[in-house]
């Protein structure tokens, strides 16, 4: 007779295995807790060696999934961020301050390279675009009102889709002829690279890379 566990698919061994872990934990409340705080060091460092010998596999697996699941994770984010608002501005502050010229760096680097792709291949949003995108302000998040150029028309931007951001009338004042790193604070900034880079859903290292 044909042992069971021989015949189950790769992916019932691992829902098996994970309901093991879960029974075990239910059993032991707080055991795995106290024996990585016990062994921190050590099973960090088994971690970051076991890292550097898969680098190559380990960055294309998490390439693939986010592939595979960028919607998904997108909008997992959007929702942390919109329920952990408060919580995460100090740490976002305190990655600013420790990573202030490189954020600048990027931002400049990134507004470059977008006014690069407008001036290089401009094609003028419609209107039914422009009133596509319509949504809230991408600054403060109120009832967006007007239409702003990301890159300004008199830095070199113009009128195409991904160029255009909706603001309401304050920030689109606020705002004038500045480019984004150059107007806002960093608490602001921060805001607004989470809310209209990559879906909303852009960590502080995408921006800093």
């Amino acid at each position: 007779m044909p042992n069971r566990k021989s015949t189950r698919t790769e992916e019932e061994k691992k829902a098996a295995a994970r309901e093991a872990q879960l029974r075990y934990e239910a059993r032991n409340p707080g055991r795995r807790e106290r024996y990585y705080e016990a062994n921190k060091e050590r099973l960090q460092a088994e971690q970051h060696a076991r890292y550097l010998a898969n680098r190559e596999e380990i960055l294309e697996k998490a390439r693939v999934y986010h592939e595979q699941n960028r919607e998904h994770r997108n909008e997992q984010c959007r929702i942390y961020q919109q329920e952990n608002s408060e919580a995460l501005k100090p740490t976002r502050r305190r990655y600013y301050e420790e990573n202030a010229e490189s954020i600048r760096n990027a931002a400049r680097v990134v507004t470059a390279r977008r006014g690069a792709a407008v001036r290089d291949s401009c094609v003028p949003a419609t209107v039914d675009e422009v009133f596509g995108m319509f949504g809230s302000c991408a600054v403060c998040g109120a009832e967006a009102e007007q239409v702003d150029h990301v890159v300004p028309r008199s830095r070199g931007g113009c009128a195409a889709l991904h160029n255009l951001q909706w603001l309401c009338t304050a920030c689109n004042y606020r705002k004038r002829t500045k480019l984004m790193h150059e107007w806002l604070d960093e608490d602001e900034f921060m805001a607004w690279a989470e809310r209209t880079h990559s879906g909303g859903c852009v960590h502080v290292e995408d921006q800093a890379a």
